[in-house]
């Protein structure tokens, strides 16, 4: 894809990266390397940007990341990347991409990764915004021009939208039309006011996880910018559009890919979708660093392989790739699955739809299904390991194991429950705080101002005040009284109390949502509370109002109460789908 002369005349273009601003895989995976380093088809998710933005023309790309142990490893790797491409280093030189990695000690979300890059004036001129788990291959060049073009015509078109047209993903635009984008809520950000003036180009991927580029002049830098990501991101400004006058252009498009691996069901749908060459010209016998070919490809099968692998070539094995040095047993099944290097599989082994990292040793007679397993992972005789189960690296289990779905397993001990010591100290202080509160029945307008002075102490995003708060007005009520009393009638006294706090939380859709998926977390972490999900859930939807009919059944329908291995009582599928 050659980018248009012109565009390079106005100013050089740039591209942000995201390193390590939005949702990660979690342990076990990124335990020793960044989200962005983890192998998509024997590839690391960030070359894919990286390959993309060079082939349209991108003059920079700026990968922005927290400063913690995973630093070292990035920097490396954007090093080695240009160097193979002939580059003179990650902080520039002639003849193709430079990358520069940027790192900061307290970037906890996308609105802090963007206020600090406008602080270091790093952004020169038009620029892309993207995750680092993002696989596109639209046409940039193109975009970037309609995107001049809407800016020239309308100054107050801050921001162009680009989603991928699929039914319901685009929101009934016109395919091939470019419009508003209008607020429904109409309202403002509460006084804010930007710095800067934006304009931006956004690409969005046709799954409902979406927003994966965004590009422009300079991206609005609000004095309450804390937006977590690039949904968040949109929907401020969206929000804001009666009191700063800026709108937002939509764009459909029918051709290209944009994918984002942005949870581990997402990296094994968009790893089949790779390997079923959807992304092309990124495809997995091409190496995106070297440029050169490095797997060969049968048609007829949809497999590649290295030519040292040794596998039974044919009907046994579809749609795979299989890595340099793999050796696989002649009666094993290989369907929809990526091995990595130097794997070991034994005989009457049956892989379906799962993703293999380096030195895998799986021996005779097991089963995986929808499954990603870790870098030296060993699993003895007869091992079956079920959809969404993820294996760290060097873990050894079996033989005759059966894991449940969604069972995630590291050969190390556990970090801990909080992401941080920050959000640790935070959420403890905001525990004690509803715990005194309840013991000493404190006004809610004394409690809110509290854990607001929390919030701004440790620089807390409202997504995880309001976690925070939910889940802890329903343990402050767990601790409260005499253990004879019923825990119920504790935690039913406790929403009780907390009523008017939870409503200065909780006041659209999205934040009910934010409720709902707490409580759903907090099941899944402590049991006792499992068994009072209905009851919670019918206190804060018919007595107190808090939750809405509407939002319950749009949760559930869409995997709420039944994702992530929580097991809601069967009695509460039932009141949730028949709520009127």
């Amino acid at each position: 894809m050659a980018p248009p002369t012109d565009l390079h005349e106005e100013q050089k273009l740039q591209a942000v990266i995201i390193a390590s601003c939005d949702q990660d895989f979690g342990a076990p995976i990124t335990e020793d390397v960044p989200k962005v380093l983890v192998p998509l088809v024997n590839t690391p998710l960030l070359d894919y940007s990286l390959e993309w933005l060079e082939r349209c023309g991108v003059d920079e790309a700026i990968v922005y990341c927290r400063a913690d142990h995973h630093l070292n490893t990035l920097k490396a790797h954007c090093r080695a990347f240009t160097k193979r491409r002939g580059n003179q280093g990650c902080q520039g030189g002639e003849g193709g991409l430079r990358v520069m990695v940027v790192a900061s000690d307290d970037c906890h979300s996308l609105g802090d990764a963007m206020r600090d890059l406008y602080a270091k004036s790093l952004l020169t001129g038009d620029f892309i915004l993207l995750s680092g788990d993002s696989v596109v291959t639209l046409d940039l060049p193109s975009l970037v021009v309609q995107h001049r073009e809407s800016r020239a015509a309308d100054k107050s078109a801050i921001m162009t939208c680009v989603y991928m047209g699929e039914g319901a993903i685009a929101k009934g635009v016109k395919s091939g039309s470019a419009k508003d984008v209008k607020s429904g809520s109409g309202s403002g950000g509460g006084g804010a006011k930007t710095t800067t003036t934006t304009a931006t180009l956004l690409v969005s991927a046709a799954t409902g996880k979406r927003n994966h580029l965004l590009g422009g002049r300079a991206v609005a830098i609000l004095d309450n910018f804390d937006y977590t990501s690039l949904d968040t991101l949109i929907r401020g400004v969206i929000e804001q559009e009666e009191l700063l006058g800026y709108t937002i252009r939509c764009k459909v498009l029918e051709e290209g890919y944009a994918g984002r691996a942005a949870s581990v069901d997402a990296l094994l749908r968009v790893s089949g979708e790779v390997s079923r060459r959807r992304a092309h010209p990124l495809v997995p016998e091409i190496s995106l660093s070297s440029h050169r070919v490095r797997y060969s490809h049968d048609a007829c099968t949809a497999t590649y392989w290295d030519p040292s692998a040794k596998f039974p070539k044919g009907p046994q094995v579809t749609g795979s790739v299989v890595g340099a040095a793999c050796v696989v047993g002649g009666s094993t099944r290989l369907r929809d699955s990526v091995l990595g290097d130097h794997c070991c599989v034994g005989e009457d082994v049956e892989v379906v739809g799962s993703v293999l990292m380096q030195e895998v040793c799986i021996k005779a007679g097991c089963v995986l299904e929808d499954c990603l397993v870790g870098d030296r992972v060993v699993l003895g005789e007869r091992v079956r390991v079920t959809a969404g189960c993820v294996l760290g690296k060097g873990v050894v289990l079996g033989p005759d194991v059966t894991l449940p779905p969604g069972t995630r397993l590291s050969a190390k001990p556990p970090a801990g429950d909080f992401g941080s010591d920050v959000e640790m100290e935070f959420r403890q202080e905001v525990q004690d705080s509803l715990n005194t509160a309840l013991r000493e029945e404190s006004a809610p307008e004394n409690i809110i101002l509290e854990i607001n002075s929390s919030r701004h102490a440790y620089n807390i995003t409202m997504e995880d005040v309001l976690t925070t708060v939910v889940q802890g007005v329903l343990r402050a009520g767990q601790s409260r009284g005499d253990v004879m009393e019923g825990m119920w009638f504790r935690v039913k006294a406790a929403l009780a109390a907390f009523q008017d706090v939870l409503r200065n939380y909780v006041k659209k859709g999205r934040d009910q949502i934010q409720v709902l998926n707490a409580i759903e977390a907090l099941a899944q972490t402590s049991p006792p509370f499992l068994p009072l999900t209905k009851g919670i859930l019918y206190e804060l939807n018919q007595k107190y109002e808090i939750l809405e009919d509407d939002v319950i059944c749009h949760w559930y329908r869409g995997g709420g109460g039944r994702g992530g291995g929580v097991p809601l009582p069967q009695d509460c599928d039932s009141s949730l789908t028949n709520y009127p």
